[in-house]
């Protein structure tokens, strides 16, 4: 059996989850953002044109540059808090931006630390803005110890086969629009 989706527009920007709790999360924290960072919320519009969140048991998802689309799990929006799920969407607008600024060939030339470490200080900032000082804090220490792992998230992430198959497979049922979307 088929379970649709549900799906909103914020400007420009498709909104897909499964629940309408996890496009109403979404929304606030657009509005959060729009609220600490009007620069940034007007940026993100260019930078992301779909937020996928999937029914997947995963921890995140992968932004798909080329397209403008990232795609989370409902078991990670789960645990995200506001704040944190502002910093992200701010994350993954910074790898397409990254990639829109540099072209794709010179994009694939930049290491993953390096995508990683600009993308993280993006979101650092964000969370300086928002005076959550903690969360800034704790990311920059995680993204440290993560540079000295021989397999730090972003190594780990695209390990994950059976993830990223299915991620794959959503985005080429929405790129066929073979998805069940309702509108809200």
């Amino acid at each position: 059996m088929r379970k649709d989706f549900f799906a909103t527009r914020v400007k420009s920007m498709l909104i897909i989850a499964p629940e309408k709790s996890l496009i109403k999360k979404i929304e606030n924290a657009l509005n959060l953002i729009k609220k600490v960072d009007l620069e940034e919320y007007k940026n993100l519009f260019s930078r992301i044109n779909v937020i996928f969140v999937t029914r997947v048991n995963s921890l995140s998802g992968p932004v798909f540059v080329e397209e403008k689309c990232w795609f989370d799990t409902k078991s990670a929006m789960n645990k995200h808090s506001l704040n944190w799920l502002a910093s992200v969407i701010i994350h993954e607008g910074c790898h397409v931006h990254q990639y829109n600024q540099l072209k794709d060939h010179k994009y694939m030339l930049l290491s993953m630390k390096a995508k990683e470490g600009a993308a993280v200080e993006s979101q650092i900032k964000f969370l300086r803005k928002l005076g959550d000082s903690w969360k800034a804090n704790w990311l920059q220490q995680h993204f440290k110890k993560e540079c000295k792992r021989k397999d730090p998230w972003w190594v780990r992430g695209r390990k994950c086969r059976i993830a990223n198959a299915h991620f794959d497979k959503m985005l080429k049922l929405f790129k066929e629009n073979k998805l069940e979307l309702t509108f809200i």
